[in-house]
């Protein structure tokens, strides 16, 4: 009978492999919710299923090109959230998460 030796990196690849399936089930999961509930505006591309940098470009250009055409003051304003969350302190989050009223176990 073989006797099967594994070394800890097969417990970590398997692991890692449990951790990205859940992660992939529980992201489909929250943007249901998001798109389910309307949470998101038309703008949001990042992140959505046939959403992408193109048709956020073809949005943003409709809009000021229908702005010009109306004759309106035309601004764009573009924001780079990309390091937004690293600089999020975890314990006001959970704090603003409570008062939410999440559950205890979605906090941990």
């Amino acid at each position: 009978m073989p006797i099967f030796s594994f070394q800890p990196l097969d417990y970590f690849k398997v692991l890692l492999t449990a951790v990205n399936t859940l992660q992939r089930a529980e992201a489909a999961t929250l943007m249901d919710f998001l798109e389910n509930n309307k949470l998101l505006t038309c703008y949001q591309s990042g992140f959505r299923k046939n959403f992408n940098t193109q048709s956020a470009l073809l949005k943003i250009t409709e809009e000021i090109r229908m702005g010009v055409e109306n004759g309106l003051l035309t601004v764009l304003m573009l924001f780079d959230f990309r390091k937004a969350f690293d600089s999020i302190n975890p314990g006001i989050l959970l704090k603003r998460m409570r008062e939410m009223n999440f559950s205890d176990e979605v906090i941990r």
